[in-house]
């Protein structure tokens, strides 16, 4: 059984998760609830009592922040992937380019 002393752990580290801006310690405040996870699945999410609408907003919202942090994700290794194909098509003349058809060698 989770007591109220982990329930309001739970709930900080939620609410601290939320209001990072940083994906990386987002991910980190959401790993830290890693401990409090195991009560509320195994046992019953009603431990949270009257606050458990207010829980389940907050989880709905860390649902949207991942998904959002996903999709900016998978933007970045997209227009990242578009670079190196670019890079890959440009082919430099070396050491100089073709000397122009109406000069000759006489000068």
């Amino acid at each position: 059984m989770m007591d109220p002393k982990e329930r309001e752990e739970f709930i900080l580290l939620t609410e601290k998760a939320l209001r990072e801006d940083d994906p990386d310690r987002l991910i980190e405040c959401l790993m830290q609830r890693d401990p409090y996870i195991g009560h509320l699945l195994k046992n019953d999410p009603h431990v949270f009592g009257d606050e458990m609408e207010e829980c389940l907003e907050r989880e709905m919202q860390v649902l949207e922040r991942l998904e959002q942090e996903r999709k900016d994700i998978i933007e970045k290794i997209d227009n990242l992937s578009k670079n190196k194909k670019a890079i890959r098509m440009y082919s430099s003349k070396f050491p100089l380019p073709s000397m122009p058809i109406f000069f000759n060698i006489t000068g």
